[in-house]
Formats: structure tokens, C-alpha cells, sequence
């Protein structure tokens, strides 16, 4: 029997939609020979933008963009800026060099620290991935 006087709130709406997205990045998916994550990418860079003034206020990475773009929209403090996917590359080196380029560009005041150490003895490989060809998110 179904209880007639259940009220739902708005944070056990936000709790569902949580769980519906964490379900549709973790759940496999079907193989298609069309669909090779080389031409069909779901991570890479992105910038936070101020709306008003267009400053880069946060750059990041991820391995799936879709989830992030979400994640930042209910952050309070980050959901006031507008997600702008920078490049779409699954490749972990080509991520790093890339966050790396864009934090040295922009300068972010929200990013609390440098994406690769100076001293990271991978730091050159990094950034020479980051040269290599990729697909641009606008």
C-alpha cells in the first residue's frame, strides 16, 4: 500500500538527480566499432567564466565532461560561472599538458594550486602531449 501523505523536498529531489547521473556515468556501455573513445572523447579541459566580465575564474580536467559540467552546477560557490569545455581528449597527458597551458594563460583565481609541479619529472612529456592534435570544445 502506498502512504497518500509522503511530501517530497527539494533536497530529495536533488538526491535522485544525483544518483540518476552518478548511474548514467558508471553504467557500461555497448561496444560500437563506430563509436572508438578516440573519436568520440568524454573528458578533457574546460574553464569556469565569469558571465559578466568573461574572466577565466577556475580551469580543470576531467574524464568525463558531462559529469563535471553537473558537478559545478551544484556547487554553490561555482555555479554562478559559465562551463566552457576547452579541448575533448581522453588522453591523460594530453589532459595534464593542456590544464596546465590554460592555467599559465589565465592565470585563474580560483585554482589553489599549479596543475603540474615544476618539479614533476613528467612535466615535459605533459606538455609536449598537450601539442599534439585534439578536438576543441567551441
Amino acid at each position: 500500500m502506498r502512504p497518500t501523505n509522503v511530501r517530497y523536498n527539494e533536497r530529495d529531489v536533488r538526491d535522485l538527480e544525483l544518483v540518476l547521473m552518478q548511474y548514467q556515468t558508471m553504467r557500461p556501455r555497448t561496444y560500437s566499432p563506430n563509436q572508438c573513445s578516440i573519436n568520440n572523447p568524454s573528458g578533457g579541459t574546460y574553464r569556469l567564466v565569469d558571465p559578466y566580465t568573461g574572466q577565466v575564474m577556475r580551469t580543470g580536467r576531467t574524464n568525463n565532461m558531462n559529469r563535471r559540467e553537473y558537478e559545478h552546477g551544484r556547487d554553490p560557490n561555482l555555479r554562478r560561472y559559465e562551463f566552457h569545455p576547452d579541448v575533448w581528449t581522453d588522453s591523460y597527458s594530453q589532459q595534464r599538458g593542456r590544464e596546465q597551458q590554460i592555467h599559465e594563460l589565465h592565470n585563474p583565481p580560483l585554482n589553489r594550486v599549479n596543475p603540474i609541479s615544476p618539479t614533476n619529472p613528467r612535466r615535459e612529456l605533459y606538455m609536449n602531449s598537450a601539442n599534439t592534435p585534439a578536438t576543441s570544445g567551441e
